[in-house]
């Protein structure tokens, strides 16, 4: 795996859609998230008629605190530019459709499916973007674990 970065979708941009369901209402099952410090690895693939760009390899380390699951701030940066369509949240799962503006390439529309269980977590993105090269569609796999206290 090669370590490239892209314009079209910073990392944090899956980052932020690993957790941003967090937010939840009273009525949704709290997720099984260990709180201390997570390193997550996102893999990101993007293609058009075009052409596809090289495959992005990024890894961080956050501290995850319970105040952060509650409030929807876990794993995230750049929060305020995702708008969330429709959730479905579990214990172990969450599945969503979120629509992210950014900046020079407009609006990206993005599907995600997780599954968690205390100090891991795993999920996929699939998201679609208008461009200067036409319509680009991103896969993104995801890898997170707990890795210690804060």
């Amino acid at each position: 795996m090669r370590n490239h970065s892209t314009r079209i979708l910073p990392g944090t941009l899956a980052l932020a859609a690993f957790i941003a369901p967090m937010a939840m209402a009273e009525d949704v099952d709290f997720p099984d998230v260990r709180y201390g410090l997570w390193e997550t690895t996102t893999v990101t693939s993007m293609r058009s008629d075009v052409m596809n760009l090289p495959e992005n390899t990024n890894t961080t380390r956050d501290c995850v605190t319970e105040e952060d699951v509650r409030e929807g701030r876990a794993f995230l940066q750049d929060q305020d530019e995702c708008d969330i369509i429709e959730q479905n949240i579990t214990s172990t799962s969450m599945d969503m459709t979120m629509v992210c503006s950014q900046p020079g390439t407009g609006d990206i529309r993005m599907t995600v499916s997780m599954k968690y269980s205390g100090d891991t977590a795993t999920g996929t993105m699939k998201g679609e973007v208008e461009s200067p090269m036409g319509k680009m569609f991103m896969d993104i796999e995801m890898d997170s674990r707990r890795v210690g206290d804060c």
